[in-house]
């Protein structure tokens, strides 16, 4: 063997990689690894087929790499199948891009099935991107041996998977505020919504309804959401506080809590109390729009509303109250009988793409945040605006478009996590995070405030629920499998595929009670099928039933964020299908979780502050090896944060340089040395083989063997419990040793 003779780092990488490709390494090390009784398996989570390489993905593959590996030189079979996230919002918005589509209007018009048919060709298309990649990376993967959502397997297990949950009681459909992406027109779970909070400024204002009754009187609500005043119904009051009547020089009176008199920052002629929030139940109010052909316009009372914020000197004790807009006016409105969940609709003139419908005509077709102003215009030439004011606070984004997101009233599937906590919160015991507080406190605690989870999803490449509605929506019929439903429809054979562009298509009457039933056109959230991972890489139950008998994942890696995300998702599902007297609870056994890459000054990367550090240019400069060390032994691995400083890089490469020289020192050392004068003895075996025997051995080099002798036990112990940051310190720590005290005082030799 000879190393290549070349003046960059990078160059003798790429020798290495075409030496690996040509012997074909990754098979000879599966091919090897196949007569190792003891297996440990790699969960791989699903990115999208098309990848841009950036420091996150190449700390994770790093990690994921390092500890195959390993597992797999001290001959523990290491199984390792990648994933590909193929459905959704990444695939739709490029084709509807290359397309020309902007809404899921221009989606349904130039045909499901012919966008459908193009994002499959773009996966595709694109499914060959992440090869030179890894190969580049230095990461042993075969590609060949993937799985990816969207294949029919796949997709059959999740479909198992929710019709267990549907058998389990685990599974209802109703109608409830939401959070809404506009921009991709779909509901998103309440996890998905907390994934992308922003600070933003927005103008608050505080909005006189004229009482009914009470000459030249108002209650004063404050909103952060002018756009949902055409929606208003109620005002609400806290029953226990006191409020009082502020009234001006003109005569114009206004109710507010007696604590937040201030805020309207007014002059009052005088202040006086008015009524306890629960003798204020019943008061009417003149609406301030009317659209709505629905008619309340009454004051309630509820706990829920708070205070006014003293920091922000903001709020007035009276909240407005639009039942299809907020999770809390929705539950109190149906609570108080003043409408039902299924008449929420009467109440919603907004629809999925955020725009207002016709029934609110001075706005119709415009977007609500769009129409913010305008409202608050109309309401100041009315006289309804008492004061505006601005706040800045953090609101919810779209973690895909980073547009607002809108609460609203969907319709949707949801998966009753709540019955599940208690036992989700318990399993979480039994799963070793290498950072022992992410997993007792900051997963403990997201598992302590889980949600029912949001499962459907109105988009169109996707797997679809395997759901069919009777007309009437008095009956539902769920299916397990693909077979389950070809029989029922009495087909034949099986279709090859069963996307919307098929399932959609289903138009069938039931022949024992002659209804007509048909598609919900509902896919699942991506993140369910993330979630699915464990059973559909397999294909589970239809194959490989016996596999969670014998084992299950051992390891899994992936970033911080992903405890609200991909771990929580499968534990949900995991701890859901599996029973309390199953051998194995979880969906694995060991997590570490990859802390956030910032830059030098702390903050996040980001195309807008032109702050992200292209990989590619930094493999080009220093190679995979020095960049891959530089992130595996850095606070990353503890799920802390790296400011990202290309200094450090540079020095590690300065350290990899030399023993890349020292080897080939080594080398060419070896090839011209007699071969018999060490008598085969020179290895870090010294100890064991009996260094008496060996013939030239002088004490710098029995010290340079005890080190590399230490170095091979603390670096399988501690990559054996996953402290990789470590082992990795431990070598740079060597190759300093190596390169600057032996190979300089032995040159000579």
């Amino acid at each position: 063997m000879e190393l290549p003779h070349d003046p960059t780092y990078t160059y003798h990488e790429n020798e290495i990689i075409e030496l690996w490709r040509n012997m074909n390494l990754t098979g000879l090390l599966a091919e090897k690894s196949e007569s190792h009784t003891e297996i440990c398996d790699l969960m791989d989570g699903p990115p999208f087929p098309s990848g841009e390489l950036h420091p996150g993905h190449m700390a994770i593959s790093a990690l994921k790499d390092v500890i195959a590996r390993f597992f797999n030189m001290i001959d523990v079979r290491c199984r390792k199948k990648i994933g590909f996230d193929c459905h959704g919002l990444p695939v739709e918005t490029a084709v509807m891009k290359s397309l020309g589509l902007e809404t899921s209007d221009d989606i349904i018009k130039f045909g499901i099935d012919k966008f459908c048919k193009a994002c499959k060709d773009k996966i595709n298309e694109v499914s060959g991107s992440w090869e030179p990649i890894f190969e580049r990376i230095g990461r042993d993967i075969n590609l060949k041996n993937k799985y990816t959502t969207m294949d029919k397997n796949f997709m059959e297990s999740v479909w198992w998977i929710f019709s267990e949950l549907n058998k389990l009681g685990l599974v209802y459909k109703a109608c409830k505020v939401m959070p809404v992406s506009y921009s991709c027109s779909t509901v998103l779970s309440n996890f998905e919504a907390g994934l992308n909070y922003k600070d933003i400024d927005t103008v608050s204002a505080y909005v006189a309804f004229k009482m009914v009754g009470f000459d030249n009187t108002s209650l004063v609500a404050w909103t952060t959401t002018p756009w949902t005043l055409p929606s208003n119904i109620a005002l609400c009051v806290n029953p226990d506080m006191m409020y009082v009547m502020c009234t001006c020089s003109n005569g114009e009176k206004y109710i507010v809590s007696e604590d937040s008199a201030f805020n309207l920052k007014m002059k009052f002629v005088v202040i006086e109390p008015f009524r306890k929030g629960s003798d204020m139940v019943g008061l009417e109010y003149e609406p301030l729009f009317s659209y709505l052909n629905f008619k309340y316009h009454k004051v309630i009372a509820d706990p829920y509303v708070k205070k006014s914020d003293e920091n922000m000197g903001c709020g007035t004790g009276i909240v407005h109250i639009a039942p299809a807009f907020g999770e809390d006016d929705c539950r109190i409105c149906v609570e108080k009988g003043i409408i039902s969940q299924k008449d929420l609709h009467l109440v919603c003139p907004v629809k999925m793409d955020g725009t207002y419908t016709e029934v609110v005509n001075d706005y119709a077709g415009m977007n609500v945040f769009d129409a913010d102003e305008k409202i608050l215009l109309f309401l100041v030439k009315t006289g309804k605006i008492v004061r505006r004011q601005k706040i800045n606070h953090k609101y919810p984004h779209c973690y895909r478009k980073d547009t607002k997101l809108i609460y609203m009233a969907c319709p949707s599937f949801f998966v009753e996590v709540t019955k599940l906590k208690e036992t989700l919160v318990e399993r979480n015991k039994q799963i070793n995070w290498t950072n022992e507080a992410i997993g007792s406190k900051r997963f403990h605690n997201w598992l302590e405030q889980a949600k029912d989870w949001s499962i459907s999803r109105t988009r169109f490449f996707g797997t679809p629920l395997p759901v069919l509605v009777s007309e009437d929506d008095s009956d539902m019929k769920v299916f397990g499998s693909v077979s389950e439903l070809t029989q029922y429809l009495g087909l034949e054979r099986e279709p090859d595929d069963i996307h919307n562009d098929w399932f959609n298509t289903i138009d069938h009457i039931d022949k024992t009670n002659g209804k007509r039933y048909k598609s919900t056109g509902f896919v699942f959230d991506c993140w369910f099928e993330s979630g699915c991972v464990p059973f559909g890489q397999l294909h589970y139950p239809f194959e490989n039933a016996d596999y969670f008998s014998k084992g299950y994942p051992n390891f899994v890696v992936e970033g911080l964020d992903q405890t609200r995300g991909w771990f929580y998702t499968l534990l949900v599902i995991f701890t859901a299908v599996t029973p309390a007297n199953a051998i194995i609870k979880v969906p694995f056994k060991n997590v570490i979780c990859m802390g956030l890459i910032l830059d030098e000054n702390g903050e996040k990367f980001s195309k807008k502050l032109n702050n992200f550090v292209k990989t590619d240019k930094l493999l080009k400069l220093y190679g995979a090896d020095a960049l891959r060390m530089y992130l595996i032994k850095s606070p990353l691995v503890n799920g802390e944060p790296l400011c990202f400083n290309e200094t450090h890089i540079k020095e590690l490469f300065a350290k990899i340089i030399p023993l890349v020289n020292a080897s080939k020192f080594y080398l060419e050392q070896y090839v011209n040395a007699n071969r018999t004068m060490l008598n085969g003895k020179f290895t870090s075996q010294y100890l064991e083989e009996g260094a008496d025997k060996m013939v030239g051995i002088t004490n710098i080099d029995l010290w340079i063997l005890e080190r590399v002798a230490t170095l091979g036990r603390s670096v399988k112990n501690d990559l054996k419990d996953f402290k990789l940051d470590v082992a990795a310190k431990d070598v740079v720590s060597f190759i300093d040793i190596l390169t600057n005290w032996y190979v300089k005082l032995n040159r000579d030799r």
